[in-house]
C-alpha cells in the first residue's frame, strides 16, 4: 500500500500511485532526476530545473535542452548576454543597465550606441571615428 500525504489518498500498488502522482494537479515531480522529490508547486519545480546541474534549462523560454553546450548557444543566440559574465538578461534593457553599471565594463562600454568593446583602446577609438560621436 502507497499512501500520498499531500492528497489523503492511498493506492494499492507503487505504479498507481505514480500514475496518481503524474496526472495529478497537485504534484511537480522531476521524472528526469529519478528520485522521490516532489516540489511544492511548479514554481519550485523551475527553479529546481534551474539550479540542478543535470538540468540544461531557459528559465525564460521554459525549454529543456539536451546539454550545457546547447544552452549557453541558446542564450548567446536568443538571449539578451553578457559573455564575459556569462549572464543571460530577461530584456536588452537588463543588459544594458548591467553594461551600463559594472565597474569592469566602465572602460569598454559606449552607452550613446550600447556597444560593449573587448578593450579600451577600442573604445577610445570608437569615440574618435564614431559619426555619433564626432563633433563638427
Amino acid at each position: 500500500m502507497t499512501y500520498c500525504s499531500r492528497c489523503n489518498r492511498s493506492f494499492r500498488c507503487r505504479s498507481d500511485y505514480d500514475q496518481h502522482v503524474r496526472d495529478s494537479s497537485y504534484h511537480w515531480k522531476c521524472w528526469q532526476c529519478h528520485d522521490d522529490a516532489d516540489f511544492e508547486s511548479l514554481r519550485a519545480l523551475k527553479e529546481h530545473y534551474v539550479q540542478s546541474p543535470r538540468h540544461s534549462y531557459c528559465q525564460y523560454c521554459d525549454l529543456h535542452l539536451d546539454s550545457p553546450s546547447k544552452l549557453q548557444d541558446h542564450y548567446e543566440v536568443d538571449h539578451p548576454y553578457c559573455s564575459s559574465c556569462n549572464k543571460v538578461f530577461k530584456n536588452d534593457l537588463g543588459l544594458h543597465e548591467h553594461n551600463r553599471q559594472k565597474p569592469e565594463h566602465a572602460d569598454l562600454y559606449c552607452v550613446a550606441c550600447r556597444k560593449l568593446f573587448r578593450a579600451p583602446h577600442s573604445l577610445r577609438s570608437h569615440y574618435l571615428n564614431s559619426r555619433v560621436h564626432r563633433r563638427t
